[in-house]
């Protein structure tokens, strides 16, 4: 059955994305509450805690994986069929940002001239205000003739601010304009090379707005799973400490580099640490008023066993996968917490996939 009269994209009868975008705004919305909806009601919750739906818009994904593929003498740069490993050549997506798609027609031209393009995989792009930061993904090291010739075009590209090769054990730096940075709050914070960013410039910023409505108030701050600091170095403007941690090396350094750019040591520190393996214990958590968290896809239980017995009064989680919210969440309302709101931001536009914000307070002891 098509309903590409009805969607916008080319390629959607057969692109394993957009699985939505022949839906009318009214129905896919009601798609989007229903995820939230069924969440709550797995949770044996009032509906009343659920906030309307942040709305995503099209042109809004800023960064993108695209997958290569050497045909005869041409290069095909796009996105896989739904359910196969067919990559089809990307001429458009209504989906992301324009500079994400406009610059492919370069990318295809520059490869094709490459002698060893098979060992091209994929093109990581990110859209910053500044440019594009790109991650080529290799099956072997580029020989240095490839290298020469994609540091020219890079040169010879003024929005491409980094190009970066990389392959299982190996990262080459092919071209750096030091310009790879993005603001959180106040801060300027010059990027590591695939550091985590939210998948759109409007999702970060609801997104950071709850964050710091919710823990107003709050003098201590423990961020987990902080990334790059992106609630971190916006809730400086109202807690007088913040201390953060995260389990990517590249991405605390990018941190420290911030904090003593901007001279912060005072009022935030920069930890590594895997809490999914080594969570902090809840004496750890004592020290803390409020806990921001925002795990990957597999969701923090360790982390959460651990609040759940600490003295932290409140918790905003922030969400990717609505399943192991639910199973966090459970957690922590059959150990002491109530969840007293949550809102649902539509970042993965016309996709079956939903980010949550997830408020937990503290009950006072036999309540």
């Amino acid at each position: 059955m098509s309903h590409a009269g009805h969607a916008l994209c080319q390629h959607y009868d057969y692109c394993g994305g957009c699985r939505f975008q022949h839906l009318p705004q009214a129905e896919y919305e009601a798609h989007k509450h229903d995820i939230v909806h069924k969440t709550i009601q797995q949770l044996q919750l009032e509906e009343s805690i659920m906030r309307p739906l942040v709305e995503g818009k099209p042109q809004s994904r800023r960064r993108a994986e695209f997958k290569i593929r050497r045909r005869k003498k041409a290069i095909e740069i796009g996105f896989f069929e739904a359910k196969t490993h067919t990559l089809f050549d990307l001429q458009q997506c209504p989906v992301s940002v324009p500079a994400l798609i406009e610059h492919l027609p370069a990318f295809r031209e520059a490869f094709a001239k490459l002698k060893k393009a098979s060992h091209l995989i994929s093109l990581n792009i990110t859209a910053l205000e500044g440019g594009l930061d790109v991650v080529l993904g290799v099956n072997a090291p580029l020989p240095h003739t490839d290298r020469q010739l994609l540091k020219e075009f890079a040169q010879s590209n003024e929005s491409l601010l980094r190009l970066t090769e990389q392959g299982e054990g190996h990262t080459q730096m092919l071209h750096d304009t030091h310009g790879v940075s993005v603001s959180f709050g106040e801060v300027e914070v010059a990027l590591p090379v695939g550091a985590f960013l939210q998948a759109t410039q409007l999702g970060q910023e609801a997104i950071t707005q709850l964050v710091m409505q919710h823990l107003q108030g709050m003098a201590r701050i423990v961020d987990l799973y902080s990334g790059c600091g992106t609630y971190s170095f916006p809730l400086l403007a109202q807690a007088k400490q913040v201390t953060v941690f995260e389990g990517a090396d590249e991405m605390v350094a990018a941190m420290h580099n911030a904090i003593m750019k901007h001279q912060l040591e005072q009022s935030i520190t920069a930890n590594v640490r895997d809490l999914y393996k080594q969570p902090l214990s809840a004496s750890e958590l004592s020290h803390y008023d409020a806990a921001v968290i925002n795990p990957p896809r597999n969701g923090a239980l360790p982390q959460v066993k651990e609040i759940a017995k600490s003295a932290v009064k409140k918790l905003v989680m922030v969400s990717c996968n609505p399943t192991t919210f639910q199973r966090d969440a459970q957690y922590l309302l059959s150990n002491g917490f109530a969840l007293s709101e949550v809102t649902p931001i539509d970042q993965f536009y016309w996709t079956n996939h939903l980010e949550l914000v997830g408020v937990f307070v503290a009950l006072e002891k036999g309540e």
